[in-house]
């Protein structure tokens, strides 16, 4: 049986703010694993929209385009939108998504959801999932850069 397991490798906060992977639901035969990414803030520092990519090689399949948001996300009335960039030199891919909507402020917790499996032909080892050039726009319209986050998913048999 194959299946997914997720090991946190870092991620700090940068100006009390930063989007954390944190947690991948397995299933049976390396398919529809899922992410789920949590903002972490100091109170008082709440933004209204955010951005940031997603950096993964083709031996994982993020369903970008099935993204859904989640509870604080859900709560502040934010919509979530994944999309696949241009093809770039190496053997990675690169997603790119914006949490916006509206002028509520985006509460800390869960935020976003995206399903994942592996690429066929499925083929075991570990993998390295990473968020960057995260960015948040704060109500005042002033964006600040967060600090990149990563996670290994490993696809065993």
């Amino acid at each position: 049986m194959k299946f997914f397991s997720l090991a946190m490798l870092c991620s700090l906060p940068v100006c009390a703010q930063t989007l954390h992977p944190i947690e991948v639901q397995p299933a049976p035969n390396g398919r529809n694993g899922a992410l789920s990414i949590e903002l972490l803030q100091a109170e008082g520092k709440e933004p209204v929209a955010l951005q940031w990519e997603f950096s993964f090689p083709e031996s994982v399949q993020l369903d970008f385009k099935g993204a859904s948001t989640e509870e604080a996300a859900a709560k502040a009335q934010k919509a979530i939108r994944c999309e696949l960039l241009a093809s770039r030199q190496g053997k990675t891919q690169t997603v790119r998504c914006i949490l916006a909507g509206g002028t509520a402020a985006i509460p800390g917790g869960p935020i976003a959801n995206l399903k994942f499996g592996g690429a066929r032909p499925f083929r075991p080892g570990r993998y390295e999932v990473q968020i960057k050039k995260a960015i948040a726009v704060m109500p005042d319209l002033k964006k600040v850069a967060l600090k990149d986050a990563r996670v290994e998913i490993t696809i065993s048999k």
